[in-house]
């Protein structure tokens, strides 16, 4: 994968904007916050618009999502991919949660969601859940791979070295320490360093054909200037990153 050279941020909650990272001249802003029905859970008015929108962008630029309340784009991504795959997530949480309003796309299942739901996607390994939340992956059965808490690199690696298939990869920044970033979920201990090793450890063995990243405070949840500084900071060294190494 060469990523296309401009990033495209999915602006749903206005928290890029607040941030200012719309302004980077490496972004290309993609209005979403006319969409109805879209917040935490979607509707199916809404997965079909975002669907629709979605295809007319370069599907190998790196994906912005907003916020983790939106990382259930990830699903309506992966659904436009044409050729069996894996999805690799970095999360705090593991998206396979068994929802009150479970017919409905959502933020906290939807990895459970696209894997039942899929034919293309072959299985997924999740990196830096919460311990304590490694319980609700066992619903999925052999279609996952947890790596709890603090990941260790060789067994990560072994984790994608068992399939060739390409991979999806989508990361919640809530799996990072709040000195690097700060989420409005709660957060794991990653930092900077273990990221960039693990990511270049997946990049150097298998083909990755997208890319999507969600995480942050929006507006609406009382994000401040200091929230914005340092996610700002941490998008920065991802992007310069994805470009250097894909």
């Amino acid at each position: 994968m060469k990523a296309d050279s401009k990033d495209i941020a999915l602006n749903f909650s206005g928290m890029f904007d607040s941030e200012g990272f719309s302004l980077f001249p490496w972004v290309r802003p993609v209005e979403m916050w006319d969409i109805l029905g879209t917040n935490c859970f979607c509707d199916d008015d809404a997965q079909t618009e975002i669907a629709r929108r979605l295809a007319g962008l370069p599907f190998d630029a790196v994906h912005w999502i907003d916020a983790g309340d939106y990382h259930y784009v990830s699903k309506i991504r992966a659904g436009l991919i044409d050729r069996p795959f894996d999805i690799v997530m970095f999360d705090n949480h593991p998206d396979t949660h068994e929802s009150d309003f479970s017919e409905m796309l959502n933020c906290g299942g939807w990895l459970y969601t696209a894997l039942g739901t899929n034919p293309n996607l072959d299985h997924a390994i999740v990196a830096g859940i919460d311990p304590d939340l490694e319980s609700e992956c066992v619903r999925c059965g052999d279609k996952v791979t947890v790596l709890p808490g603090h990941v260790d690199d060789e067994e990560f690696f072994d984790a994608v070295s068992e399939s060739n298939l390409p991979v999806f990869l989508t990361i919640d920044l809530d799996v990072m320490d709040k000195f690097y970033f700060h989420a409005d979920w709660t957060q794991g201990e990653m930092d900077w360093n273990k990221m960039k090793t693990l990511l270049k450890g997946l990049l150097d063995r298998r083909a990755v054909i997208g890319i999507d990243i969600c995480g942050g405070v929006p507006p609406g949840q009382g994000g401040t200037k200091e929230d914005f500084r340092t996610n700002m900071h941490l998008r920065a060294m991802l992007h310069e990153f994805f470009y250097l190494n894909l």
